[in-house]
């Protein structure tokens, strides 16, 4: 076994002169994080069975549209915050992962405000399952996103290893949760309920253990909490793209709709996911480089790991019809839908160089690529949707993913003004 590991070691040492990325670094970061990428997936796929298989599509169809606003109400509750404390700790300034929950907890009652006020609408229009269920998310989600930051200070530690046990057991206890759920015959309201109050429970007993049990230092770097704020702002016109499809397809075509959609993009956004993880674990490195070194690398990475994105998506186009067959059955109709999606997987490579404008501080890049692109992006999709339906809905989506990766590598590989 040892001679196995130092041929693998050797060879992937060989490949860094063709590949120029630390092979060694990146193969046991990913190994953990694909592993907790497996495994998460894995129970969420069993899941998404037993939600095609229990619910109807109007139930499901709603239940996703819930999802879709609490993480719009997410943007509110500093999500920022994680990259940045993976930054300051990956430079040694540990100390920032602890204090920055109280500011987090803090600015979370924004959140918390504005979805009391959406609950109300929806209660007082009749909709008394939906203003239910967003009052509840209201309450929990500012609290879990805030104790969840652990897994920026576990990244920022290179501990992927770590990573992997913890989300682990966030995701069994979800797993658990919400199937238990399932088969009591849970509506759209204990399905929300077992959803937020099961990754609140967990993550914050997992924060405290991690607090308790490890050596972290009382460094702190003040800077990080500014940035955190400036890259939440970021978020909110990217997370409303990102979400806004499933709220118009709700309001102007519907639930079912909704549900044909969602099943579609399971597989391309599982896959994509898989990819995403190479970006996770560069970005710890790219904060110990300087902005040259960055510049230098970035492109030529990115153009390898589109092509093998690309590759995969190819790939699943061949096999998507038969994965919905034997998995999905009661959604095939979301088979072609889904093979075009297929091109969003290129997504997972696009996390490489916005993680290398984060690890710069390229604050003034950053503002430009998140407020431009979603901005378009959300124009776009609106009136394709409102026009094309569900296709209008998939067709936005590649030519948004197209800007995003472009504007990424443009602004971070623009030649600087002398």
């Amino acid at each position: 076994m040892k001679k196995i590991a130092e041929f693998g070691t050797k060879l992937l040492r060989y490949t860094e002169k063709y590949i120029k990325t630390d092979m060694v670094y990146l193969a046991k970061g990913t190994f953990w994080l694909n592993l907790n990428f497996f495994s998460s997936s894995l129970l969420g796929f069993i899941l998404s069975i037993f939600f095609a298989r229990l619910l109807s599509p109007n139930t499901y169809g709603t239940y996703q549209y819930i999802l879709s606003i609490s993480a719009i109400l997410g943007v509110l509750t500093l999500t920022g915050f994680n990259p940045a404390i993976t930054r300051a700790v990956a430079q040694g300034f540990e100390g920032t992962f602890k204090k920055s929950l109280p500011i987090q907890l803090k600015w979370g009652l924004l959140s918390t405000f504005v979805s009391f006020f959406i609950s109300g609408y929806y209660i007082f229009q009749g909709a008394t399952i939906i203003g239910a269920s967003i009052l509840i998310m209201g309450i929990l989600l500012p609290i879990s996103n805030a104790f969840n930051t652990h897994y920026a200070y576990l990244t920022g530690k290179k501990d992927f290893r770590g990573i992997f046990i913890y989300n682990t057991i966030l995701t069994v206890v979800y797993f658990a949760s919400m199937l238990t759920t399932l088969f009591l015959g849970g509506g759209v309201f204990y399905l929300i309920l077992a959803y937020f109050l099961s990754q609140t429970v967990a993550n914050i007993i997992i924060y405290f253990y991690i607090t308790k049990t490890q050596v972290i230092n009382e460094q702190v770097d003040d800077t990080t909490f500014a940035y955190g704020k400036h890259l939440s702002i970021m978020n909110i016109l990217s997370t409303l793209a990102s979400k806004l499809d499933n709220i118009i397809i709700f309001q102007f075509i519907g639930a079912p709709e909704l549900a044909i959609y969602s099943f579609a993009r399971i597989f391309p956004e599982k896959i994509s996911g898989l990819w995403k993880s190479i970006s996770t674990v560069a970005l710890p490195k790219l904060s110990e480089k300087t902005t040259e070194e960055v510049r230098e690398s970035i492109l030529g990475k990115t153009i390898k790991f589109i092509i093998i994105t690309i590759i995969s998506a190819g790939v699943y186009v061949l096999i998507a019809p038969f994965a919905f067959s034997i998995f999905f059955p009661q959604y095939t109709a979301s088979i072609a839908y889904s093979q075009v999606l297929s091109l969003s997987i290129v997504m997972g490579a696009a996390g490489l160089p916005v993680n290398a404008l984060i690890s710069q501080k390229a604050k003034k890049e950053l503002y430009i690529f998140t407020t431009t692109i979603p901005f378009l992006q959300n124009i776009l999709l609106l009136f394709m949707i409102i026009f094309y339906g569900l296709w209008g809905a998939v067709i936005s989506k590649i030519i948004g993913n197209a800007l995003y990766i472009a504007s990424a590598l443009f602004l971070l590989t623009k030649p600087k003004k002398v």
